[in-house]
């Protein structure tokens, strides 16, 4: 009787240990179902753990625990160079692939139609898989290899989706990274609703209004990033709280015998939302799926709704109330273009702060397609109906060079745009014109025909990039310099691995910002003010905002100067290339990245 009893118990044991979690599923709109949440394989910044020359197989490792403990949907890229071990987790898993729910992404440089399938039938040979159950374009710019933009319209892109499922590629495809407006022009084009939409989602970020409307189009979301700044080893220092510590959210989580993560996950859940959390550790992959056994009070999840405090840039108000927030704070200057596709918004944001628009100075730029002379005013007029307003205080060629939608370069002279832009002014549209991305000997060569001196050159200005002979040659034509990205590689989180010191943290700049009684970030805008620069700090953050214009009480010591000087490396956060094949470019300069389209510049 003993030895039938231990017999029972250990079968029982053995069957409690194994037991897979049973996770519930959304119904997407095309029938299909989706697991309501999955395993991400992001690694971060495209890298592996340095193996000594080994194989590294973390990624097949976690998606085989995944699928072990419950887990139905697995989600990847083909930018995250995960794919292969993706496929190999599942099949190390023994789990049916019918079983799983599979998603991937179509990276940024096969936007072109006709590109989308050959795309995703690599994607499935890294994957050894006859198909995906769901298929995301992954951003909706496109950009080569090489830096520059692809200006094919994402609508485009979306028919060769459409045309990868109709082949059987994909069972559903999505998007990702989109905002509202953007996923209403391809449902107002007449073309096949997405079935899903995967964007930032966690306790800072809530997004309400974007998952009110796809909850309206009965469009299924999915979150990356759902921790967010939970864990301060990976909080940027200007991230908002709570923390992992926080004693509120500890405080839930013993209510309901659950870590902190697993009631920010879970609330995602009651949102609608399915989390991407991504892990390489076993106890903590699965207890990222243990979620499903409780619910949230109504007061908790108040709570959990009060810490959303960042408006993001896609949000249909995400550039309108940080225009309205810094016009309230006593900034008279914002900075836009037509290639941010944002000017709508700050239009708006002038209006709602209640400021003159005459108090207000705004700056606008004309992009790389529209060179030709006689585009010039055309291309003017659209930003200002998008402004809705009359003229701009300032209007800038963005680049030296253009470049068409068909991704071939324009070989217009910009001394001919330049003099659509001085046209431009003589009708009122603008009451000042100037230049962006230019050089010195571009600058010169305008002087050097005659033309109208640029009131103004905006080039990218940082404790890394100080340009000081370009500074003193704009000084001596008397034009007036604005600097853009000017905290350069100043935060851990956006530095690139080969960025030069400092960092915000720095010992030096620590105790320069002490003396004033200021941050590090002030210490950098006010040095670039000193040296004539008008700084173009970006945030959506209402606080770092009002920081921001928080420099003009105080003066920098010659020595502090000099030790901020001593960061000039020359180097640009920004890459650069080379056009030596354009007959009016033979010099260096750099081209926009990818989230810069989705800010807005303000000072």
């Amino acid at each position: 009787m003993a030895s039938k009893l231990i017999s029972t118990l250990f079968v029982l044991f053995i069957y409690h240990t194994h037991a897979a979690v049973q996770v519930p599923k959304l119904k997407l709109y095309d029938g299909y179902e989706i697991p309501a949440i999955a395993l991400g394989t992001w690694l971060g910044n495209f890298t592996v753990p340095s193996t000594g020359g080994a194989k590294w197989n973390g990624v097949e490792l976690a998606v085989k625990w995944a699928l072990e403990a419950g887990y139905r949907h697995i989600d990847t890229a083909w930018i995250y160079k995960t794919e292969g071990q993706v496929g190999d987790g599942i099949r190390a898993s023994g789990v049916p692939r019918e079983e799983i729910f599979v998603t991937t992404k179509l990276w940024n440089d096969q936007h072109a139609r006709d590109s989308v399938v050959p795309a995703l039938r690599d994607s499935l040979k890294n994957l050894q898989m006859d198909y995906v159950d769901l298929y995301l374009i992954h951003w909706p710019c496109g950009q080569f290899a090489n830096q520059s933009y692809d200006v094919t319209d994402y609508l485009e892109t979306w028919r060769g989706m459409m045309e990868a499922k109709q082949l059987g590629l994909a069972k559903s495809i999505g998007l990702s990274n989109f905002n509202q407006q953007q996923i209403q022009r391809i449902l107002d084009n007449g073309l096949e609703k997405p079935a899903a939409l995967q964007v930032e989602l966690n306790l800072s970020l809530q997004q309400p209004e974007l998952l009110a409307y796809c909850k309206s189009q009965g469009i299924v979301v999915t979150g990356y990033t759902p921790f967010g700044s939970l864990f301060p080893f990976k909080a940027a220092a200007d991230a908002p709280p709570p923390r992992i510590t926080d004693p509120q959210l500890e405080a839930i989580a013993t209510k309901y015998n659950k870590t902190v993560p697993q009631i920010a996950l879970r609330y995602l859940v009651e949102l609608g939302v399915i989390p991407l959390p991504k892990s390489l550790t076993k106890n903590r992959i699965e207890q990222n799926l243990d979620i499903f056994d409780f619910q949230l009070s109504a007061e908790d999840k108040e709570l959990l709704k009060s810490f959303d405090t960042i408006v993001p840039p896609t949000d249909s108000n995400g550039v309108e109330l940080p225009v309205k927030w810094a016009l309230e704070a006593g900034y008279r200057h914002i900075d836009t273009a037509w290639i941010y596709g944002t000017e709508g918004q700050v239009g708006n944001g002038v209006r709602a702060s209640g400021v003159p628009r005459e108090e207000v100075f705004v700056t606008t730029k004309l992009f790389n397609d529209q060179h030709a002379r006689d585009s010039v005013v055309p291309a003017l007029r659209d930003s200002l109906k998008n402004l809705q307003m009359d003229y701009v205080d300032l209007y800038l060629i963005h680049w030296p060079i253009g470049q068409f939608a068909n991704k071939s370069y324009d070989v217009t002279d910009y001394l001919e745009t330049w003099r659509g832009m001085m046209e431009a002014k003589q009708l009122g549209l603008a009451k000042s014109i100037g230049l962006s991305n230019f050089n010195q000997q571009q600058i010169q060569r305008i002087l050097d025909n005659g033309l109208e001196k640029p009131a103004a050159l905006q080039v990218e200005l940082n404790l890394n990039l100080q340009q000081p002979e370009l500074l003193a040659y704009c000084k001596s034509q008397g034009i007036v310099v604005t600097g853009y990205t000017p905290f350069g590689s100043l935060f851990p989180f956006k530095a690139a691995a080969d960025a030069p010191p400092p960092r915000v943290s720095d010992p030096r700049l620590q105790a320069i910002a002490a003396k004033y009684n200021k941050t590090v970030p002030q210490i950098v805008l006010r040095y670039l003010v000193e040296l004539g620069v008008i700084p173009l700090p970006k945030s959506i953050h209402k606080d770092r905002i009002e920081q921001n214009v928080d420099i003009f009480d105080f003066q920098l010591s010659a020595e502090d100067k000099e030790l901020l000087k001593s960061f000039d490396k020359g180097y640009r956060t920004i890459p650069q290339l080379k056009w030596r094949d354009h007959p009016y470019v033979q010099c260096l300069y750099t081209l926009l990245r990818l989230r810069e389209e989705q800010l807005i510049y303000l000072f």
